[in-house]
């Protein structure tokens, strides 16, 4: 290890601000943004292994830095919301409620998000959908 993990959230997008942490996982729990994991590497390969390793059924978020579009693209910040169908009504409301002030928190940040990916399955997240999503203009 070594590296210790963020006491909550705020700190967390703060690392990911300063380019201490490639990517942050998040999880809405009673009624609060909770940090889950931080992430060496903004791949579609680091978030899928991160929402694998949580109960199948959990909405979370994720702020990744990803190699922007174009040629040489600048790494950009990307927020992508995992919101399985299968997740119980009340994780839903929470995961749902959470994400103003998760928005909040990236902007007091200056962290500008680039796009924004909704996705309901683990098996969509993969290299080709990030690259497919990436190249469509930001929403």
């Amino acid at each position: 290890g070594g590296w210790a993990p963020p006491a909550g959230a705020a700190r967390a997008i703060r690392d990911f601000a300063s380019s201490l942490l490639d990517g942050v996982v998040l999880a809405a729990k009673d009624g609060a943004l909770s940090f889950v994991e931080g992430l060496a590497s903004g791949t579609a390969q680091a978030l899928h292994d991160a929402l694998e390793a949580r109960a199948a059924n959990e909405p979370a978020y994720a702020v990744l830095r990803v190699p922007g579009p174009g040629p040489g693209g600048r790494p950009v910040p990307v927020l992508v919301s995992f919101c399985p169908d299968t997740a119980p009504v009340r994780a839903l409301v929470a995961h749902s409620t959470a994400k103003p002030a998760l928005r909040a928190l990236l902007m007091e940040n200056d962290v500008e998000v680039f796009k924004s990916l909704e996705v309901e399955t683990l098996a969509e997240v993969g290299d080709e959908w990030f690259a497919g999503c990436l190249a469509q203009a930001p929403a």
